[in-house]
């Protein structure tokens, strides 16, 4: 029977190890934006890879040059303290200072302290901007870091560990045009066919929802067609 040789076992271990870097960090945080000629709304996410944590925090940095907020929300459907049946907020997001909207949320459900929140895509809150000017195609200068400075931790497991360190990445802000299905820059009629595939997913971008409902349906193909 063949074994392993001291080098092979080594460079095995060291792709397994790469394999499961690959795999994303404790917490990525994204976002995903969409745009027309009067305004911006940017929805930011984490994918909670590894295990459940009770608290968040991003701050999603913007040039007010550009852009001017008109309301920043919490995802308080998942973000609370109290029970699911009568929940509480921690903190409204603050936009008190002109370039930046901080989002920090808490979750403590007094039925099960330790659930946590956990998953894919998790809603973190979301930021309207009216544009200050009116140019297309947009590209607003945007970017996303800790939502508090220390002492404060952001993202803590169940256990207590502060995820912050180095557990959490700040990915990438998708910013296209609203009702541009596919992505591609241009609204034509590829997109309907684009909308049509991707009606029914709870995962469809921003930019999918042409009517801005925060549903994409049937009725955004009616709103994409008077578009084109």
């Amino acid at each position: 029977m063949r074994t392993l040789s001291k080098v092979g076992a080594i460079c095995l271990v060291l792709a397994m190890l790469m394999s499961t870097n690959a795999l994303g960090a404790d917490v990525d945080v994204y976002a995903e934006g969409a745009y027309t000629e009067s305004d911006l709304v940017v929805y930011l996410y984490a994918d909670i890879n590894t295990t459940s944590v009770l608290s968040c925090g991003v701050k999603l940095t913007y040039d007010d040059s550009e852009l001017e907020v008109v309301s920043a929300t919490k995802n308080e459907e998942i973000w609370y303290m109290g029970t699911p049946g009568e929940k509480k907020s921690y903190m409204d997001p603050d936009t008190g200072t002109s370039g930046q909207v901080i989002i920090v949320g808490g979750k403590l459900d007094t039925a099960e302290p330790l659930a946590g929140v956990t998953g894919e895509r998790v809603l973190l809150g979301s930021v309207r901007f009216d544009r200050l000017e009116s140019s297309m195609p947009f590209s607003p200068s945007l970017s996303m870091d800790d939502g508090r400075a220390a002492p404060y931790d952001n993202f803590v497991a169940i256990d207590g560990t502060v995820l912050d360190n180095s557990g959490v990445v700040f990915g990438s802000i998708t910013v296209k045009e609203r009702a541009d299905a596919n992505a591609d820059g241009t609204i034509d009629s590829r997109d309907i066919r684009a909308l049509r595939k991707i009606i029914g997913s709870e995962d469809a971008p921003c930019w999918c929802d042409c009517n801005d409902d925060t549903v994409v349906d049937s009725r955004d193909i009616r709103c994409l067609r008077q578009k084109i």
